[in-house]
């Protein structure tokens, strides 16, 4: 699974050449039954998800839009910690219980 998020890079690399504003990427990539959706702020900051098996569900896109949105917010947050070293690799534990938590919500 790390090659097939760490090959999807490439696509935002495209993303730097269009004009448009809008953050979320929609579908980047589909390997096997593992569906790719993209997000990426201005700052450069990217999120992935990766689905696995294949959606059945309606307005699909409007719905990834939402998730990755909130996810893009709650990282934000985590990373505007005053109290979070400089030069230390970046670990928050709240960050991981709410990520857990949208990701069970979303399952259901």
């Amino acid at each position: 699974m790390h090659e097939v998020v760490y090959n999807s890079l490439d696509v935002f690399d495209d993303v730097d050449a269009r004009p448009s504003n809008e953050s979320f990427l929609g579908k980047i990539s589909t390997v096997g039954s593992v569906v790719l959706y993209g997000w990426i702020a201005t700052t450069r900051v990217k999120v992935i998800v990766a689905l696995s098996g294949s959606p059945t569900m309606e307005n699909h896109e409007a719905r990834m839009k939402a998730l990755l949105s909130k996810i893009y917010r709650l990282s934000v947050a985590a990373m505007m910690n005053c109290f979070q070293p400089m030069d230390a690799p970046f670990n928050s534990p709240k960050l991981e219980s709410k990520l857990n938590d949208i990701a069970r919500h979303f399952r259901t």
